[in-house]
């Protein structure tokens, strides 16, 4: 029975308009590049009225901004060295160690040890196992697989809060 049920839900078209969308698809993870600076991203942040670009770079994770000037209340730079100074999720190294083998020195208190430089090895290999434990997280929580489709199926098509069914 419940075999025709199914069969009876696949095959109506106001069950289709009315199912839920929330589905999720494979990740599709980007490249990680072997190299700094050959993959970088960029965002505008706007505040207190004032536009700022930041860029990340996607090997060692070290964000930069450009900005002339302090905001009220804010130092963007202390923000800065707090978060390149933070270890990434999933590996015990900062973008600073990644980048200069060391902390970046910040206005809170830092022991001359953290200051020392240490050459960080495995970097690459690490971001690739992170990837791919991340991508294997995500993957398991997919609702639906693809869906093929064949010439002549009836299939609904929903843009924005409109739906409509094409042949």
């Amino acid at each position: 029975m419940s075999t025709d049920i199914e069969a009876k839900v696949a095959s109506c078209t106001i069950c289709e308009k009315f199912k839920s969308k929330d589905y999720r698809e494979k990740l599709l993870p980007h490249d990680v590049p072997k190299l700094r600076y050959i993959k970088v991203g960029a965002d505008i942040m706007h505040d207190a009225r004032k536009n700022f670009l930041i860029l990340i770079d996607s090997f060692f994770h070290w964000m930069d901004m450009s900005f002339s000037h302090r905001a009220e209340g804010l130092d963007y730079w202390d923000l800065l060295r707090e978060h390149n100074n933070a270890p990434l999720t999933g590996l015990n190294v900062s973008p600073a160690q990644i980048l200069f083998s060391g902390q970046v020195r910040t206005p809170a208190a830092m022991s001359l040890a953290t200051l020392q430089p240490i050459v960080q090895e495995g970097i690459y290999e690490a971001l690739l196992a992170k990837q791919k434990k991340a991508k294997e997280l995500h993957d398991k929580t997919i609702r639906r697989m693809g869906v093929g489709f064949k010439e002549g199926d009836r299939i609904v098509i929903q843009t924005g809060m409109t739906t409509g069914n094409q042949e």
